[in-house]
């Protein structure tokens, strides 16, 4: 039973209707420090559904989209599996300048991805967290975009997408800590 369903109590507001705002009607609703300011860097359709932001030794700004979250696969299990053996519509995205002034546009480093949800851009790749697996994405022939992966780390579930391993930082001593849920086996 709710509070507004007490007898005598007052029903809690309800919150107007809005629509989405475009990116630049959204910049100007934040409020920041004085000497601060908010810039826009990357909207869609130039991506969509951004889940992280990194960047690596030389500035650039790593993100990947996640157009096919979410997937559960404790309901649909046969239907991840093939999700991920197949590919998606997710890619890992690169913004080489993203302190220029304006909106930038993206290239797309790796492709043909789904919920990629962990990202830490290193040395000529970046790892990435795919289906069960923590993958190095790697540009062999210095041409922007991977070419190949290697799995690093294998074993996680992929039961919730919720809690796929993500959040890779890497720590002063060089280690690449990492998030993971609980109900992923």
């Amino acid at each position: 039973m709710g509070a507004a369903e007490f007898i005598g109590a007052t029903p809690p507001p309800q919150p107007p209707k809005a629509s989405p705002l475009t990116p630049e009607a959204e910049l100007a609703t934040f409020s920041v420090p004085p000497g601060f300011k908010v810039e826009l860097v990357a909207a869609e359709p130039d991506g969509g559904k951004f889940v992280a932001v990194a960047f690596d030794h030389v500035g650039r700004m790593w993100t990947m989209t996640a157009f096919e979250y979410p997937l559960d696969a404790n309901e649909s299990s046969a239907e991840a599996k093939a999700l991920f053996a197949r590919g998606g519509r997710d890619r890992v995205l690169v913004f080489d300048t993203p302190t220029t002034p304006g909106r930038q546009k993206p290239r797309t480093f790796a492709e043909g991805l789904a919920i990629p949800l962990g990202l830490l851009p290193y040395k000529n790749g970046a790892f990435v967290q795919y289906d069960g697996e923590i993958r190095f994405y790697e540009d062999t022939d210095g041409d922007g975009r991977a070419d190949k992966f290697t799995p690093v780390l294998t074993g996680f579930g992929i039961e919730d997408s919720h809690l796929f391993p993500h959040q890779f930082t890497r720590a002063p001593d060089g280690w690449i800590l990492m998030a993971q849920g609980a109900f992923n086996y």
